[in-house]
């Protein structure tokens, strides 16, 4: 692995923890729930404990950043 992927990846990690940690604002306990990206833009979130429990996210990319510009529910 050359240092470009190493960072790459790095910085991908870092976004989907960013991601994970600001599903509190929409009320989810980041611990809860797993993020699996479908596309570039938008994200299955998936309650660890019960998997037919989940969402779909769709992000926005604001000031370079990924933030989430929605959240519904997806499956019970």
């Amino acid at each position: 692995m050359n240092i470009l992927h190493f960072l790459e990846s790095s910085k991908k990690r870092q976004e989907l923890i960013l991601l994970s940690n600001s599903l509190s604002d929409f009320g989810l306990s980041p611990t809860e729930w797993c993020l699996m990206k479908e596309d570039c833009t938008s994200y299955k979130i998936t309650n660890k404990i019960e998997p037919n429990f989940f969402f779909r996210g769709q992000i926005q990319f604001k000031n370079g950043r990924k933030r989430w510009g929605s959240i519904q529910l997806a499956g019970l």
